[in-house]
């Protein structure tokens, strides 16, 4: 995952513009997240709907959840929803692991798991931990072959 390339946007000001996840207006409404994932197994990675963005404030409450979706249009903000049916790909490397496969941008914009309605970032002015649960299969065939990964990483200050 690359740290430089984790933004986010608002669904309110087209075209996008997005901001380095490193401080954020708190309250903000209609908050899109971005970042690129690159796979560094030996196997391909099928993400499903269930991937999930979460921001927690410690010490306190204001936890909220932005799940995966499909893609962003930045022109007109527009969210595609991740269906049951469909994954993300994020392709191996097996010859090189060390390298990974090509970068690729996953979203994380709906208040619902399958959702195109993006939450609003919790109102309360502090520092804020994010987590990204991935979920998925190794196969595009389903169930017997699961992913899953836990990525925290970044803190956020809300301002």
């Amino acid at each position: 995952m690359s740290f430089d390339s984790f933004k986010w946007a608002t669904q309110n000001s087209v075209p996008l513009s997005w901001t380095s996840a490193a401080t954020i207006t708190s309250g903000q409404a209609k908050v899109i997240w971005k970042v690129e994932i690159v796979n560094h197994s030996d196997k391909d990675i099928f993400l499903n709907n269930k991937g999930v963005l979460a921001v927690s404030r410690p010490g306190g409450a204001n936890t909220q959840v932005w799940y995966i979706v499909s893609t962003v249009t930045d022109s007109t903000g527009a969210i595609t929803a991740l269906g049951s049916g469909s994954y993300i790909l994020i392709a191996a490397n097996p010859p090189n692991m060390a390298v990974g496969g090509p970068p690729v941008t996953v979203y994380f914009a709906a208040g619902a798991i399958g959702g195109n309605s993006p939450n609003t970032f919790p109102a309360q002015s502090d520092v804020y931990f994010i987590f990204i649960g991935l979920a998925g299969t190794y196969t595009t065939a389903g169930s017997t072959d699961l992913y899953s990964q836990l990525i925290p990483f970044k803190t956020t200050f809300a301002n």
